[in-house]
């Protein structure tokens, strides 16, 4: 028995009829795609969507039932601009039990129309044939690289519209696509994958799935200390032709792996510092005239100083020695793994590179564990990552701080049920920071593994809010647990304020301060055509009955503390402390506080009121051109709003004396020509924004932010 469904073909994405009377038995009828060929003039061929001219439309009609069954094709025409019938036609036939028929029907379609088909089971009734899943998934091509798959294929038809297609990794749901194409990101290297993608359409009726294999390839690599390779080797001590030892090297270990240090000190890179190098030939399939694309990975110790490795090779233009910089070190005191694409690559073995096609520079000291290399036309990075054992942090464009267990945080380096890990007692903050070239795409999830234990809750915090923004429950199981929490509208613009003074782009923590254990954090970037669009103003106002804050501003305050202390956020708000409304509108205010200079006491209105911009809400905009509107009272005095300018100084956007004994709304702009130069980067204390002062008791019910301004 053929297994044929029916499909709704449209033109300029027409829709079908919408509501229909319930179908008779007879829908048990099983319907083929339709088929259509257009006829102009002598010539007549097959055309795979409608047609302008005599287009004709045929659908194959199966009847698996016991009892004949009669069906019934309506084509029509339909004016683009009225929405009239300029064609209408149709064809019925009897469908034996158990034999097939072909219906076809043709009208005449025009340039600007659309056309429609309908089969219905009783051309008396004229029910439609209704509850047909989409049709199935069709002509799946992919892209497979070392760490994604690009994923194709042809549109899936409903009679009432596709919805979504769902892809499944191994049996396992991983997404879903609203167009019929997909990257699967962060996937393992050299790991079997088999991806199933089946349509599902408004009443969840799923197509017939298509199986693809998706299998990521593997980098060739060097683990130097093994050297192993034939294909891809680690020339130790390799010097045949220069008198200066620039490629001296000997074994060592650190951080729980065993590696090669380059200790030469005689050979500089004209810059004066000590540099000395690391040998490679590779692989035949890398040898030739040809220029090669090739993409290289090295995983060496970042512990000390600034200098970049970088990757010399010869290039397409017969240029010797040709250099590009890995990123710079930053004193993780971690394994770390960067990268870089080559596109002009000429290797030749020998060459001028000491019988090698490239060479690792490093600063003298340089400990290096690992290299790899591959075509570039089949690489993608690993999605960010640092990975924690017993005694090291292995890093993949991903930094962490605290970096070691010197840390204020407390944290150290664990093992628990044999899983290495980094162990927070006190329940210490994680901080991440990803690098800015992978950190502008959004969606995707943080995908954490963490020792369950204890009743209390993972909270992942991003876009530097203070709500969580991702929480997940421990469940007491004792064991480690991988969960994935889904970004949303994630903006990772290094917003989160840290130790130290840095900055950082999502934390990990538990709420209530229980100990955390984590051996690996992930972040997987979304699907690489998805873009944010943040929301073009955010604003706090204070709620109907006088407690808090509505709204995606956040205010930094302390409201009870000791008001003899020299704090300069004490802020309360009139519900909470009894206050009646002012006019009608409850209010947060600044309360008076006792300072003291030479032993003296003196009183002053100085508590101002801070404010943490959502950085999902400034992703992508130029921070110099926003404005904050200000509703405020008060009796007398100034109010001033200031930022922090690109140096990390005060800078004022706007002091004005207040309008006195009436709500008020004050607009302070910063533009791009204005030479305030304000930055809205999380430059106060706390990561704040900005402050509103008032140099005399203040009252605001709302704080509107608006952005590119115009």
């Amino acid at each position: 028995m053929k297994n044929m469904r029916k499909s709704a073909a449209l033109l300029s994405a027409a829709v079908l009829v919408s509501a229909m009377p319930s179908v008779h038995a007879s829908e048990a009828l099983q319907l083929s795609d339709p088929t259509y060929s257009v006829s102009n003039g002598d010539t007549e061929m097959t055309v795979p969507a409608p047609q302008p001219g005599f287009l004709t439309t045929t659908v194959n009609v199966t009847n698996p039932g016991e009892a004949d069954a009669s069906a019934c094709l309506v084509v029509s025409a339909e004016d683009n601009a009225t929405g009239k019938l300029t064609a209408i036609d149709a064809d019925s036939k009897i469908v034996p039990a158990n034999e097939d028929a072909q219906l076809s029907k043709g009208i005449t379609l025009g340039s600007n129309q659309t056309h429609k088909y309908y089969v219905w089971d009783n051309i008396f009734n004229h029910t439609p044939l209704r509850n047909t899943p989409p049709t199935d998934i069709k002509n799946v091509t992919s892209a497979v690289k070392t760490n994604s798959v690009d994923l194709s294929w042809d549109d899936s038809l409903d009679d009432k519209g596709v919805k979504s297609y769902i892809l499944k990794l191994n049996g396992i749901e991983v997404a879903r696509s609203d167009s019929a194409s997909y990257q699967l990101l962060g996937l393992d290297r050299s790991s079997s994958y088999s991806c199933e993608i089946t349509a599902c359409d408004e009443e969840g009726r799923l197509s017939g799935s298509a199986f693809v294999d998706a299998s990521t390839y593997d980098m060739e690599y060097c683990i130097l200390s093994e050297n192993d390779n034939e294909n891809f080797k680690f020339l130790e001590n390799h010097n045949p032709t220069h008198n200066q030892m620039d490629n001296f090297t000997e074994p060592d270990f650190v951080a729980g792996r065993d590696c090669f240090k380059n200790t030469s000190q005689d050979k500089t890179d004209g810059s004066g510092k000590k540099v000395c190098f690391f040998y490679f030939p590779v692989s035949a399939k890398y040898i030739g005239a040809d220029v090669r694309n090739v993409a290289i990975e090295v995983t060496y110790y970042d512990d000390s100083g600034t200098a970049s490795p970088s990757i010399q090779y010869n290039s397409e233009d017969g240029q010797p020695g040709k250099s590009v910089n890995l990123e710079e070190k930053t004193n993780t005191k971690a394994w770390k793994t960067v990268y870089t694409e080559i596109k002009d690559a000429k290797f030749i073995n020998p060459d001028s590179l000491t019988n090698s096609a490239f060479r690792v520079s490093a600063p003298s000291g340089t400990r290096v564990y690992k290299v790899a290399l591959c075509p570039g036309d089949i690489y993608s990075p690993e999605a960010p990552n640092v990975k924690f054992g017993e005694n090291t942090t292995d890093i993949y464009d991903m930094l962490f701080y605290p970096e070691n267990s010197e840390s204020a945080y407390g944290m150290t380096y664990s093992s628990i049920n044999g899983v290495g890990c980094m162990y927070a007692p006190n329940g210490g903050t994680f901080e991440f920071d990803i690098r800015d070239k992978l950190a502008t795409r959004t969606g995707g999830y943080i995908e954490v593994t963490y020792f369950d234990d204890g009743d209390d809750t993972l909270v992942l915090n991003y876009n530097n809010l203070a709500d969580l923004k991702g929480a997940v429950d421990f469940t007491d199981t004792r064991e480690f647990k991988t969960v994935q929490i889904p970004l949303d509208a994630a903006a990772f613009s290094n917003g989160i304020g840290g130790a130290a003074g840095k900055k950082f782009d999502f934390t990990i923590s538990t709420k209530n301060k229980s100990p955390l254990a984590i051996t690996s954090v992930r972040y997987v970037p979304g699907d690489s055509d998805y873009v944010y669009e943040p929301p073009t103003e955010a604003f706090a106002e204070v709620n109907a009955d006088g407690t808090g804050l509505d709204g995606t501003l956040e205010l930094v305050a302390w409201p009870n503390e000791d008001l003899s202390k020299n704090y300069d956020r004490n802020i309360s708000f009139s519900g909470t402390d009894g206050k009646p409304a002012q006019d009608g509108k409850h209010y947060m205010y600044n309360r008076e506080f006792t300072g003291y200079a030479s032993g003296q006491a003196w009183k002053r209105w100085k508590n101002a009121f801070y404010f943490k911009i959502n950085d999902g809400f400034l992703y992508g905009t130029d921070y110099n051109n926003v404005k904050i509107e200000v509703e405020y009272y008060a009796t007398s005095g100034s109010i001033e709003v200031l930022g922090k300018n690109a140096a990390g100084s005060d800078t004022s956007i706007g002091k004005t004396a207040v309008v006195p004994n009436q709500w008020t709304t004050k607009v302070f702009e910063a533009s791009a020509s204005d030479g305030k130069n304000v930055a809205f980067s999380n430059g106060f204390d706390s990561s704040c924004d900005f402050r509103i002062n008032f140099d005399c008791q203040g009252y605001i019910h709302k704080v509107t932010v608006y952005k590119d301004v115009e």
